[in-house]
């Protein structure tokens, strides 16, 4: 089930939603809310992944891949969203995007894109406003000198779509910067709120 993705990119789908259902389960012992999640086939794919460092979700996740999204093979690059957590030991755009790569047969640049100042993730529900966010996002990010996209058809991947915030600023940077002639977006999976 892919779901159309809005934004300055040619076209963008995600997979599917991340979570289908969150019930709040009472605190716990330190006073912090937990919750029932229910996630989506893909969402806790991404899950396991992303926080139990479980691989074989990798393989799992192209064949999602392949099977939802055609026209992959006609495309010159795919690049990575930089990660926002580098003490992740697994990155999961990363590892996807490498093992998607060998698959349809297109260059997977993984260092294409940089982030040059960090970024925090945001936790305040007042700052997924995406105006916000895009202002908190300029300037961290950055092409990598060396990468040549002139008149190139790029696949711009990441693991979760919320605000759009970060493609956005990705895909100003691979057209303005990076010149290529079509950005398309996939992400694996999608909050259930956003647009």
């Amino acid at each position: 089930m892919a779901i159309k993705l809005s934004g300055n990119w040619k076209n963008g789908f995600a997979l599917d939603l991340h979570m289908i259902k969150s019930e709040y389960a009472g605190d716990d012992e330190y006073g912090h809310p937990r919750f029932n999640n229910i996630r989506s086939e893909v969402g806790e794919l991404v899950y396991n992944l992303k926080y139990k460092s479980n691989e074989t979700a990798v393989q799992s996740l192209v064949q999602k891949i392949r099977a939802t999204i055609s026209g992959l093979d006609t495309l010159d690059y795919i690049i990575p969203v930089p990660p926002s957590d580098l003490s992740r030991p697994k990155q999961p755009v990363l590892l996807v995007g490498k093992a998607l790569s060998a698959v349809v047969g297109v260059p997977f640049l993984f260092d294409s894109l940089k982030k040059c100042k960090p970024t925090s993730q945001v936790k305040n529900e007042k700052e997924k406003n995406k105006s916000k966010r895009l202002e908190l996002l300029k300037g961290s990010m950055e092409l990598n000198p060396k990468i040549d996209l002139t008149g190139k058809r790029v696949l711009l991947i990441d693991d979760l779509f919320d605000t759009g915030s970060t493609l956005t600023v990705a895909t100003e940077i691979l057209y303005n910067v990076g010149n290529a002639k079509a950005v398309y977006v996939l992400t694996l999976t999608k909050t259930k709120g956003s647009r």
